[in-house]
């Protein structure tokens, strides 16, 4: 997918919660983002993928994570950014040294790929149960929310649309080098698609109507909305009438800082996966 904005992968789960399944979802995603209190926590405690975007650091961890995927065989949805990092004014300066310095053409609507991890990614998961891949192209007809920021500010967006393309995987090369390749290639299709879509605020593919109906989404928020009120007025409840709830929580927030610290609560749970499968033979 590409990434417009830092809001992208949040409205990806909309897509996802009314045509797959968002707990499914595993998210690629930079290595400084797990030290956010709370939701890096709950990203760490669900196995996302956290690089920082040097290979060298970054290949044990990032192939244990995959291995462990394929070795449990449970249905998976990787979503990877290519580009690294969101389409703002810095990053695309950026991306245009890039390539000017490898005769590559400048793009407008996109950043070049990082095509290295995307290739690792795909030569590991289709040793798994992964059969396809979802070429998800976003864009902002209306109005770009260019984060968080600017979302509770009021800037959310009028409308989101994605435009999708869907391979085999056993369609892609095999070869690293012609991986790559591939990737380049579809990030040459974007920038012209999304040139086109800027252009006629659509895109030029047919419409397909949500799976699940939109009383049954509105219904499944409202309850999600509930639920969640009411945890956090108990929670708050609690802090207020209960000392040991207060302990339970610092003890858990240090627990997690420790973890944080110490590499993240996702290699605990591969170290654990590790020790087990090696009893087990």
């Amino acid at each position: 997918m590409n990434h417009r904005t830092q809001m992208d992968w949040i409205l990806l789960w909309n897509l996802l919660a009314r045509f797959g399944n968002v707990r499914r979802c595993k998210i690629i995603l930079k290595d400084s983002l797990k030290k956010l209190p709370g939701i890096g926590w709950a990203a760490q405690q669900n196995l996302y993928l956290f690089v920082s975007r040097s290979w060298e650091k970054d290949k044990e961890h990032f192939h244990s994570v995959l291995n462990y995927f394929v070795e449990t065989n449970k249905p998976v949805q990787m979503l990877i950014f290519p580009e690294g990092t969101d389409f703002c004014k810095g990053t695309k300066q950026s991306s245009d040294k890039f390539a000017k310095k490898n005769n590559l053409p400048i793009y407008d609507y996109v950043l070049h790929p990082r095509t290295r991890g995307f290739s690792e990614l795909v030569k590991v998961m289709r040793h798994g149960n992964v059969k396809s891949l979802l070429d998800v192209t976003v864009g902002y007809p209306v109005n770009i929310p260019w984060g968080f920021r600017s979302v509770i500010l009021g800037n959310y967006p009028e409308q989101v649309h994605f435009n999708i393309k869907k391979y085999s995987i056993d369609e892609l090369p095999e070869d690293t080098e012609e991986l790559q390749q591939w990737c380049q290639d579809r990030w040459a299709e974007k920038e012209e698609t999304l040139r086109q879509f800027y252009d006629k605020k659509h895109f030029n593919q047919p419409q397909i109507l949500f799976a699940v109906p939109e009383k049954q989404m509105w219904r499944k928020m409202s309850l999600c909305l509930i639920l969640w009120a009411a945890f956090v007025l108990l929670a708050f409840f609690l802090f207020y009438m209960s000392s040991f709830w207060c302990w339970y929580c610092l003890a858990g927030c240090l627990i997690y800082l420790i973890l944080t610290v110490t590499g993240g609560a996702e290699r605990v749970l591969l170290s654990a996966n590790k020790r087990l499968n090696c009893s087990s033979r």
